[in-house]
């Protein structure tokens, strides 16, 4: 099979896949012992596998290379010439089948794209689809339906994250949503919010934004009500004129025009795995699904929309209503005073300790083996914030882009944050200079802009 080197080349290397889904796999890469895989995987044929911006800049991203890459597939079931599936990516304690007595909490919350444990198709450790065959977790093989051509089937895993994007980030009544960069992504992402529309029967208008009249015209076949051909606007003109921005540019460039352009909210949904405006974790909040909000007290409150119950025609953007209690929020050092009263105000806990001390505790309870079970996660109370329902902090308030990094990825070579999956990062500064002197910063700080991903 093709593996992907270093280098971005490709170089041809033999596997060997020995054993079954009850007993594990062993796998022997040219030779040589690679990997062992538990029982719960599945061996399948590969029948498509497209491509991916995560696969074109792979080389950046922080897993093991060289590898089999490839995770947007289409497998046959052995022996069978007309039974396809597509594969959820993550193989956690959920997809491997493993009793929820023997899950970690992030799978018994349904959080199983998040476990600490997974390791991820194509992407961390586990083989791709760019092989003859591969290795899926059993519970994420999902029948394709018979009448769907095998080759569109492909688009089911971006499609499955353009309508994760729109769930992170309901666009509300009235809004103007805005797709910047209407490729393949971008297109699936204006295909996945006409069909929110119309299933919630809400009110909303999408806008494709790009540069190339031809994807402009193919966004209104799919969707879009409007476009903006950049190319015939001035930047200054396109300065927020949309109120929640989808942005699947890939590219830094991209991220600032989505941020000239958004009202109220940027929902940052491709990586590329180079820093953005001075953040350099920028591509882990993006895998760990965190947002870069203002502080203030409503924000403590902070959660998905999709969290809370929904009536037809209508969402609800504001934190009154949400679903959560955030009741342990991590504090950087240099926060002010004043944001701590606030924040102990309200209720809260407030954490003022290393980073690096409590996200060591939270390895070692990612790493026990069975992994602590939910209903027994109050036996260990040192490695898990009481009251909270993850193993790491709720939220955390930070001053500085260096802080917020910090609590991203706190530990070299551990793929975890100090703060839960689907959290927030609130910053709060008064350092007019530091403000000025970053976009980014600017815009959260004096416009409010709320970054999702």
């Amino acid at each position: 099979t093709p593996e992907y080197q270093a280098d971005g080349s490709f170089h041809e290397t033999v596997y060997e896949f020995t054993g079954s889904e009850g007993d594990g796999w062993s796998i022997v890469r040219d030779g040589q012992p690679h990997m062992q895989l538990p029982a719960g995987y599945q061996l399948l044929r590969t029948e498509h596998c497209s491509v991916c911006s995560t696969d074109l800049a792979r080389r950046f991203l922080p897993y093991p290379l060289p590898a089999i890459t490839g995770h947007e597939v289409v497998a046959r079931l052995p022996g069978s010439a007309d039974k396809y599936v597509v594969i959820e990516i993550n193989a956690s304690h959920m997809a491997r089948g493993v009793p929820e007595s023997a899950q970690c909490r992030f799978c018994c919350h349904g959080i199983d794209s998040q476990c600490p444990q997974r390791i991820t198709l194509g992407i961390n450790q586990l083989p791709g689809g760019f092989a003859p065959w591969l290795l899926a977790p059993k519970n994420a093989c999902i029948p394709v339906p018979h009448g769907v051509d095998p080759l569109v089937a492909c688009l089911t895993e971006p499609l499955a994250a353009a309508l994760q994007g729109v769930e992170a980030t309901f666009p509300h009544n009235g809004e103007t949503v805005g797709v910047v960069g209407p490729r393949r992504l971008g297109m699936l992402l204006v295909i996945a919010l006409a069909g929110f529309r119309r299933k919630r029967g809400l009110s909303f208008k999408i806008v494709a934004v790009g540069r190339h009249p031809n994807l402009l015209e193919l966004a209104r076949k799919f969707g879009a009500d409007e476009t903006i051909n950049t190319t015939e606007h001035a930047p200054e003109d396109l300065h927020q004129t949309l109120d929640v921005v989808y942005d699947t540019t890939g590219k830094p460039e991209g991220f600032e025009l989505c941020l000239r352009m958004a009202r109220k909210v940027l929902h940052l949904k491709s990586t590329n795995g180079v820093p953005v405006m001075g953040f350099a974790q920028m591509t882990a909040a993006v895998v760990d699904e965190l947002a870069l909000l203002p502080f203030s007290v409503e924000n403590l409150a902070f959660d998905w929309p999709s969290e809370r119950p929904q009536s037809p025609g209508e969402t609800t953007r504001g934190r009154a209503a949400s679903a959560r209690t955030n009741p342990n929020v991590l504090v950087a050092p240099s926060v002010q005073l004043s944001v701590v009263q606030q924040i102990e105000a309200s209720g809260r806990k407030v954490h003022q300790m290393e980073v690096h001390e409590a996200s060591a505790r939270f390895v070692a309870y990612d790493r026990a083996h069975p992994p602590v079970p939910a209903q027994a996660a109050s036996d260990v109370p040192q490695l898990h914030p009481d009251g909270s329902p993850l193993p790491r902090f709720d939220l955390a308030v930070v001053g500085t882009p260096e802080e917020a990094d910090a609590i991203i990825r706190p530990l070299e070579g551990e793929e975890m944050s100090a703060v839960r999956p689907r959290g927030a990062i609130l910053i709060a500064t008064e350092d007019d200079k530091a403000i000025k002197s970053n976009f980014l910063l600017e815009s959260i700080m004096k416009r409010g802009t709320e970054v999702h991903t």
